[in-house]
C-alpha cells in the first residue's frame, strides 16, 4: 500500500462511477487526495452546450464533502488551471507543473516513490508516467464498474441517468417547480398531490403551519414571526431538495411572505415596512430563490371559490389581491409566471401534463 495517492477529476458532476473511484483508490494508500480540476473558461462552455447552470468548482468540493464525511484520510482540493494553460493534450507540460505545485505547497507527497496517482483515463496514463516518473500510476476502468457512466452522459440527460448522480449533487439537478398565489386556490393540495404521483418531496408553507403551530390569530403576528417563518421555509425548501426524486414542488415562496407581510402591515394599521426589513427580504431573495426555480405556476382566484378554514380571511377583492401579488413579483423580478384558472380539475391536469412531459421528455 502506498502512503500517499491523489485522484484528479472534473467531477461535472459527481456521480457513483467517481466514488466507486474514489473508494477502490482510497483502498490503495493511506492517505487520499483528490483535486477537483477547475478550468472555468472550458466547464462554462461544457455546461452550456448541456444545457444546464455552471457548476462551479466550489459546488462541486461541497459535493464531494458531503459524500465523503468520516473519511479522514481523504483531502480535496481546488486546481484553477492558468487561463494561459494550452488545450488538451498541448497543456499536459504546464498543468503537470500546476499540479506539482499544490502537491508540494499542501505537502501531499512524503516521497516520490511511495506516491500513486490514479486516474480513470487510459490516454492519462503515459503522460503522468513521463511529467511524474517516480509515482506509480494505477488505471481504474470505469467501463467495468458498476456504474459505467461518463459525466458527459450525465450533463446532457441528468433525469434518465439520476440514479448514477449522487445524492448531494441531485438537487442541482432536479427540476423545481413553484407554485404560488394568494389565499385559496389550491395551493396546497395541488402541491401534495403532485409530489405523491411523482413519487417526490414537496416544500410545505412554512407561513401557515407557524401560524397554526405558534400564533393561531393572524392578528397577533410579529416582525419576528415574520422572520422566523422565512428561516423556517428555507429549511424546508433544502430539506425537499435534499429528498427529492427527479422533480421536486414548493408551497409558495418568500414573494408570498412578502405580500402576507404588507397585508398583515396595513391591515393593523402599523407603520410602513422598514427599510432594514424590505432590504432583508431583497437580499434573501437574491441569495435563496432568484435562481431557485425552474418553472413557476400561478394559481389565479378565478374558477374557485373562497374556503374558509379558520385562518383565511380576504374573502373580498380576490382579483385585486392576485394582481397586488403579481405586482410583486414584478418588483423582484420573478417573471416567467404561468398562470393557471378555472375549476380545480383544469388545475390539477394543466400542471400535471406539463410536469409528466418534463420528466417524460
Amino acid at each position: 500500500m502506498k502512503s500517499d495517492g491523489i485522484l484528479v477529476g472534473k467531477f461535472l458532476p459527481l456521480h457513483r462511477g467517481h466514488l466507486t473511484h474514489i473508494f477502490n483508490s482510497y483502498s490503495q494508500c493511506e492517505n487520499l487526495n483528490i483535486v477537483i480540476c477547475s478550468n472555468k473558461k472550458l466547464d462554462v462552455s461544457l455546461c452550456k452546450e448541456a444545457g444546464i447552470k455552471y457548476i462551479s468548482p466550489d459546488l462541486r468540493m461541497r459535493w464531494l464533502i458531503e459524500e465523503l464525511k468520516g473519511f479522514n484520510n481523504i483531502k480535496i482540493f481546488i486546481l484553477n488551471e492558468d487561463e494561459d494553460t494550452l488545450d488538451y493534450p498541448d497543456g499536459w507540460e504546464s498543468w503537470s507543473n500546476q499540479l506539482k505545485n499544490l502537491i508540494f505547497q499542501n505537502s501531499l507527497c512524503k516521497e516520490w516513490k511511495n506516491f500513486a496517482i490514479f486516474t480513470g483515463e487510459k490516454i492519462d496514463i503515459e503522460f503522468y508516467k513521463h511529467y511524474f516518473p517516480s509515482a506509480e500510476v494505477y488505471y481504474f476502468d470505469y467501463s467495468l464498474s458498476r456504474y459505467p457512466i461518463s459525466a458527459t452522459q450525465i450533463r446532457k440527460e441528468p433525469l434518465k441517468y439520476w440514479d448514477y448522480i449522487c445524492g448531494s449533487a441531485r438537487s442541482f439537478f432536479a427540476k423545481k417547480i413553484l407554485i404560488t398565489g394568494t389565499e385559496s386556490t389550491g395551493k396546497t393540495s395541488l402541491t401534495k398531490m403532485l409530489a405523491k404521483i411523482f413519487h417526490t418531496s414537496w416544500a410545505e408553507e412554512a407561513g401557515r403551519i407557524y401560524v397554526e403551530q405558534n400564533v393561531k390569530d393572524e392578528r397577533y403576528i410579529t416582525d419576528q414571526d415574520y422572520l422566523n417563518i422565512i428561516n423556517t421555509q428555507i429549511e424546508y425548501n433544502n430539506y425537499a431538495l435534499k429528498t427529492c426524486n427527479k422533480i421536486c414542488f414548493f408551497d409558495t415562496d418568500i414573494i408570498v411572505t412578502y405580500y402576507y407581510y404588507l397585508l398583515y402591515k396595513q391591515e393593523t394599521n402599523s407603520k410602513e415596512i422598514s427599510k432594514e426589513f424590505e432590504n432583508l427580504f431583497k437580499s434573501i431573495y437574491e441569495t435563496q430563490y432568484k435562481d431557485l426555480y425552474d418553472y413557476k405556476f400561478f394559481m389565479s382566484s378565478k374558477g374557485v371559490r373562497w374556503v374558509d378554514d379558520g385562518l383565511r380571511q380576504h374573502f373580498s377583492n380576490r382579483s385585486e389581491l392576485d394582481i397586488t401579488l403579481f405586482n410583486y413579483y414584478n418588483k423582484f423580478n420573478s417573471f416567467d409566471l404561468n398562470f393557471v384558472d378555472g375549476n380545480y380539475n383544469n388545475r390539477f391536469t394543466t400542471v400535471y401534463k406539463f410536469c409528466r412531459n418534463l420528466i417524460d421528455d
